[in-house]
């Protein structure tokens, strides 16, 4: 089974993942012991992790579930399962709207890092702990995790940037914008920039909007560091700022290029396949942009 893993590691595709299916059932038939347990939860958590990669959030998430129960089930140790399955787990259920099962997820692995005394997990839980509440409209209570979590001792840098961006957005959310802007400050990482056009666009700033996505759009075209949805993201949000400006055709063409970022095999919207699609929450934001501009041209 570490085998597979290292062979998972080193060529990830989606025939070897469907492969591995099929030995993934025969190697629980024959686990018996505690080390079979743990290499079998091992395996599904790095599949868990490739399956996400290519856009298999289903089978990512089967594959996270399995792994956490046989855990548990088993009561094995030894392993970090909240880096290499409950975090991912969480960010998963929340990238697909299940909001439910992403808080009890990351309250479930809170839990666990303040029992194992590790501050990391713990603020790393907050700072997802937030976004789930962010999402869902309670906003109060994501700025207090996050003030909590920012009020910390000893945090690293990039730990405390991630607070901070996601409390502005919060601060937004409530119309505190004096408070997000100069807790943003003259910060121009990609995230910064995007919690500043959000600002700009909230305050009608069109123009100063479309500045900070722009500069935005060229930091993630040039790295490597950055994953399909989030430059999706940033095409939903350019062509929600086109639609204050009354450009509907430049609107319409960032919906589509968000589309053609998360599903690369289509040509158009008018040929997508049904199967394609996958459970992701900026496709909404996609359609729903895509069909108002419709609805308002008739």
């Amino acid at each position: 089974m570490y085998a597979e893993v290292d062979k998972l590691s080193k060529n990830p595709s989606r025939e070897f993942l469907a492969e591995l299916e099929t030995k993934v059932i025969e190697f629980s038939k024959d686990a018996t012991n505690p080390n079979e347990h743990m290499a079998l939860v091992v395996l599904q958590c790095q599949m868990g992790y490739q399956y996400a990669r290519f856009s298999g959030t289903q089978k990512a998430i089967s594959n996270y579930e399995n792994a956490w129960s046989r855990f548990k089930a088993e009561h094995l140790s030894g392993y970090d399962m909240i880096e290499y399955c409950l975090k991912p787990l969480g960010n998963l259920y929340t990238k697909t709207g299940d909001y439910s099962l992403a808080e009890q997820t990351i309250k479930t692995y809170i839990t666990l890092a303040e029992k194992d005394r590790n501050t990391n997990h713990k603020l790393s839980g907050w700072l997802n702990l937030a976004i789930v509440y962010h999402s869902t409209g309670n906003f109060k209570t994501a700025i207090a995790i996050l003030e909590k979590a920012l009020n910390t001792k000893g945090i690293s840098k990039e730990l405390k940037r991630q607070l901070e961006n996601n409390l502005a957005n919060s601060l937004i959310a409530q119309k505190e914008y004096d408070a997000a802007e100069k807790l943003l400050g003259s910060n121009e990482n990609v995230n910064a920039l995007l919690t500043k056009g959000q600002l700009a666009k909230t305050q009608l700033k069109v123009d100063d909007a479309l500045k900070y996505l722009n500069s935005a759009e060229d930091i993630l075209k040039t790295s490597t560091a950055f994953s399909a949805r989030e430059l999706a993201k940033l095409y939903v949000q350019k062509a929600d700022v086109f639609i204050l400006k009354n450009n509907a055709d430049s609107a319409r063409t960032n919906f589509k290029k968000a589309l053609r970022v998360l599903l690369p095999i289509s040509n158009s919207v008018e040929n997508i396949e049904k199967e394609n699609l996958y459970p992701e929450n900026t496709f909404l934001a996609i359609f729903d942009g895509l069909a108002t501009l419709e609805t308002n041209s008739n």
